[in-house]
């Protein structure tokens, strides 16, 4: 099986994706890239631009990652991760979408600490680079149309317990989320109540408050 994971940042799913491999088998694909968003452009000129979520999905679909490319030389980093951007954009250039089985698809909480795109609702359209529901829309679209055996999975926003961003936006954020996914019959999974971290188990689990150590990524 080959499962590709996308996330604004490299602590999230991106994380966890190693640990995934090895505990349910198959080939994982950590697509995550460090500092970025999903949404939309965190900062335009900097090479972010080019690893949105929607701008990942509409090199997919081209089977054409210029963009990727030209975001590296732009000078994209990785954040912390020893996995380089890119190795990841050569990882999906080789990779045979039409083969595989399924997407985990994760906001961050990049997307709400960076402010630089609503959250939405539920009765969004689509649109690409859009709200955080217009471009989840546009992905899943653009990724249904062209390999409809592909199964959708969107996780919901961790628990976090760092600077600018509360867990009561990221609360609301989620159930948002979570009803555009049911109405479209998209499968979401509730990362935030089922890690079960909380204000006060947090530092067992997050090695900075926001990204999962060890015992967070078994979680």
């Amino acid at each position: 099986d080959s499962i590709p994971c996308f996330d604004s940042n490299t602590g999230g799913i991106g994380s966890i994706v190693d640990y995934m491999q090895s505990l349910c088998g198959g080939a994982w694909h950590n697509f995550a890239i460090g500092g970025t968003t999903m949404s939309s452009y965190r900062v335009s000129g900097n090479g972010y631009e080019y690893f949105t979520l929607d701008e990942w999905v509409d090199s997919i679909v081209s089977n054409n990652f210029t963009n990727q490319e030209n975001g590296i030389i732009a000078g994209a980093q990785a954040g912390s991760t020893s996995y380089s951007i890119t190795n990841k954009v050569n990882d999906a250039k080789a990779l045979d979408w039409s083969k595989v089985d399924r997407i985990f698809l994760a906001f961050g909480t990049n997307d709400l600490a960076y402010k630089v795109s609503e959250v939405g609702t539920a009765n969004d359209t689509v649109q690409k680079n859009g709200t955080m529901c217009e471009s989840l829309l546009y992905a899943i679209q653009k990724l249904s149309e062209t390999y409809p055996k592909i199964e959708i999975i969107v996780c919901g926003i961790i628990f976090r317990w760092a600077d600018q961003v509360s867990n009561d936006a990221i609360i609301s954020t989620n159930k948002i989320i979570q009803s555009l996914c049911e109405k479209y019959g998209i499968k979401y999974a509730n990362l935030f109540s089922n890690m079960g971290v909380n204000i006060y188990n947090r530092t067992n689990f997050l090695y900075d408050g926001t990204h999962p150590n060890a015992n967070g990524k078994e979680r």
